[in-house]
């Protein structure tokens, strides 16, 4: 890689670490919607619309920017084989799913006043049956499988329309693939991912990039409204124009120093954000209830205050230890152990 492609390569991975940041915050404020509308609270009447907005893609926009990273980075190919590249997955995604998937079920079953009650015998079906937003990671790991084993043979745009053949065949006839059927629900927008690492967003003129995220915002509350979103290809329709819309609202702002700086933080605790989150905004709506407050405004302030700074406040004292932080990246902290546990066995042998 000569030095103009190095600069190419770390711009369009430094863009793409903004965009997660993005993709992380739309994530948390969806959920804190849609917690304090299902919890009985009145609220406005945009709500729901702008609930359904956010959800029109950002989930989407989180896989886009998986495919973007594994063909961006090489994917299967850069571990040397596919078995390994699976292993090393397994392990950080695999790990922090049956934890925090445990957690959640043990907690919700536990407390009372939340909104969607779990039963312990969910800890059973954790396998195959993912529990509240951990059906993310559950999905991207079998994206991950589908992905390696196909792209041996094929190229990512081949594997991407095989696939999303397979989702639209099941839709069609209404078939379900068990526990596939999440990830090839996310299948066109991790597909669209791997094919797009060349994009370059910002040689479209600003004007252009302004009005499409524009339209986009229009076009979406008028499918929200006429009921033209949630028909058949619709979602996906409006997946691709938000995941494009995403792109190019970035790409107008990301060079503004304070901008880039919250989200590229934002994004280097993403996962332990995205982990963590529920637990502090569903306690923040339970607690403030309890007092009797049960104003929009100050349930949508406090929910979105406890789901970011609180999952930070934790990712942080995790990084002091690596026992702790094995519980969010499980090979950084198993790394570290062994690198400590080495580091004194020397020093006890100079001794």
């Amino acid at each position: 890689m000569n030095s103009i492609e190095r600069r190419s390569f770390m711009a369009r991975d430094r863009f793409a670490d903004v965009l997660k940041g993005y993709a992380c915050l739309l994530v948390i404020f969806g959920h804190v919607l849609i917690g304090i509308r299902t919890s009985g609270t009145a609220v406005p009447a945009f709500c729901l619309p702008a609930e359904k907005f956010i959800w029109s893609f950002h989930i989407d926009l989180f896989m886009f920017l998986s495919g973007f990273v594994y063909s961006l980075t090489g994917g299967s190919k850069r571990s040397g084989s596919a078995k390994d590249f699976l292993l090393s997955k397994l392990a950080a995604l695999g790990i922090p799913y049956i934890i925090f998937s445990s957690l959640y079920t043990a907690v919700n079953c536990l407390t009372p006043g939340v909104n969607n009650q779990s039963s312990f015998s969910d800890l059973l079906t954790l396998w195959y049956k993912p529990v509240a937003q951990y059906w993310f990671i559950f999905a991207l790991f079998w994206l991950f499988v589908l992905w390696t084993l196909l792209s041996k043979f094929l190229p990512n745009f081949a594997v991407t329309l095989i696939l999303y053949a397979v989702f639209l065949f099941g839709k069609c006839f209404n078939i379900s693939f068990g526990f596939l059927d999440s990830s090839l629900n996310c299948v066109l927008a991790f597909g669209i991912g791997t094919c797009l690492t060349s994009i370059r967003v910002d040689k479209i003129p600003p004007l252009l990039r302004a009005a499409t995220a524009a339209l986009h915002i229009a076009a979406t509350f008028l499918a929200i409204k006429t009921g033209f979103l949630g028909r058949f290809l619709a979602d996906d329709l409006f997946t691709v124009f938000g995941i494009f819309s995403s792109l190019c609202f970035i790409s107008l702002v990301w060079k503004i120093p304070a901008v880039s700086k919250f989200f590229l933080y934002i994004c280097k605790y993403s996962f332990p954000l995205y982990l963590l989150h529920t637990f502090f905004t569903a306690a923040a709506r339970i607690f403030l209830l309890k007092l009797g407050v049960a104003n929009f405004a100050v349930q949508l302030c406090v929910g979105t205050a406890a789901g970011i700074l609180l999952p930070l406040v934790c990712a942080k004292i995790a990084e002091r230890s690596p026992y702790l932080e094995i519980l969010f990246y499980p090979k950084k902290g198993y790394s570290e152990i062994r690198s400590r546990k080495k580091a004194a066995h020397l020093a006890g042998r100079e001794r």
